[in-house]
Parts: structure tokens; C-alpha cells; sequence
């Protein structure tokens, strides 16, 4: 998304903060099922799917990122 391999800061940075996110669904089913919406993803729980869009919505958000309108 961002044409360039990401640091290992990068790394870092995005897996605590699926860890993060992914703990605080996992306490609040609600919440993970709205931002999860309709997406199933195999065996993963809902807390984890949440955490993944959040994710994404993160990387897609950085101003690196290119996007047409």
C-alpha cells in the first residue's frame, strides 16, 4: 500500500497494536461485531476480525498511501 517494505519499527508498532485492539474486542463483543460487520474469516473470532480491519483501516489511512477519488 505503501510501495515500500515496512521497518521493523513498522512491524513492531502494527502488532502491538493488533494485540492492543484485539484485547479490548475480546472484552466487548458488541463493539467487535459492528466493526467486523459481515466479514467471517474461517475459525477466527470476531475480536480478531476486528482487530484486522482496524488494522487495515490504519494502513490504509497513512498519508503515504495513495488514493483517486
Amino acid at each position: 500500500a505503501v510501495a515500500h517494505p515496512p521497518s521493523h519499527e513498522d512491524v513492531a508498532d502494527l502488532a502491538e497494536l493488533l494485540q492492543r485492539v484485539r484485547a479490548a474486542y475480546e472484552t466487548d463483543p458488541e463493539r467487535a461485531e459492528r466493526m467486523a460487520g459481515e466479514v467471517k474469516a474461517g475459525n477466527m473470532s470476531t475480536a480478531e476480525v476486528a482487530g484486522w480491519v482496524v488494522l487495515a483501516r490504519v494502513v490504509l489511512n497513512l498519508d503515504e498511501v495513495i488514493t483517486r477519488e
